[in-house]
């Protein structure tokens, strides 16, 4: 249901969600020309393309919604309205991963003797330190999974990102088999679009939106009764 939907929705709107997967792009843009342009303006636009990747991420998903709803997209608004909101979601992303790396490193190859000896007698192989590394790797999936749903949440229930996060973890605990399904989804049309190269530019962005909006709408509205 929900791929159909999305599919139809894309089709129906083929000049918003090209539109939208332009403007998503120019993030990947400004860090991937940044190396090529001289100093001092290449290093610039690289930095500017990682501080952008949060706020135009929440205005592309702006717009997803509204290709969603049948409304009339407007993407330079909403990278206005949630400059602030976007930036925050960026850093907090950023921060969580790489604690959640750090740890796992950590766990993996400290020389800790505790942390090397056998967890249990007859599993020499798993170590202390290598079952904390495990957890920590689950941490990731499960962050990971959460993005399906954060962006979705804080736009469609105009919540803090805190908030959003907060019921993603919720959605991904209920629903994890539909949510893993949905990642597998997601990664595969992304890899797909991505060996076309010109498919990913003109429709990742937007195409990707539109699929996480409607799986959020229909988890809400299985679980909580509204959307």
């Amino acid at each position: 249901m929900v791929l159909r939907k999305s599919a139809r929705d894309v089709l129906a709107h083929p000049r918003e969600v090209v539109g939208t997967s332009l403007f998503a792009s120019l993030p990947f843009l400004l860090i991937g020309g940044g190396p090529f342009v001289p100093r001092p303006l290449g290093p610039a636009l690289i930095a500017g393309g990682w501080l952008l990747l949060g706020p135009i991420a929440a205005a592309a998903w702006e717009a997803a919604l509204a290709v969603v709803e049948g409304r009339q997209t407007a993407l330079w608004k909403g990278l206005r309205c949630h400059l602030i909101s976007g930036l925050f979601f960026f850093a907090l992303n950023a921060l969580a991963v790489l604690l959640i790396v750090a740890n796992f490193r950590f766990y993996i190859t400290s020389p800790a003797e505790i942390l090397r000896s056998p967890l249990l007698p007859f599993l020499p192989g798993l170590t202390l330190g290598a079952f904390f590394g495990l957890l920590w790797l689950y941490a990731l999936a499960l962050w990971g999974l959460l993005q399906l749903y954060a962006l979705p949440l804080v736009l469609i229930r105009h919540v803090g990102v805190l908030e959003g996060l907060r019921t993603a973890g919720v959605l991904v605990l209920k629903n994890v088999g539909f949510s893993i399904g949905l990642a597998v989804v997601a990664f595969l049309l992304l890899g797909v679009l991505l060996l076309t190269g010109v498919g990913a530019l003109l429709l990742a962005g937007g195409a990707l939106g539109v699929l996480t909006v409607n799986a959020t709408k229909a988890l809400l509205a299985t679980t909580t009764g509204a959307s």
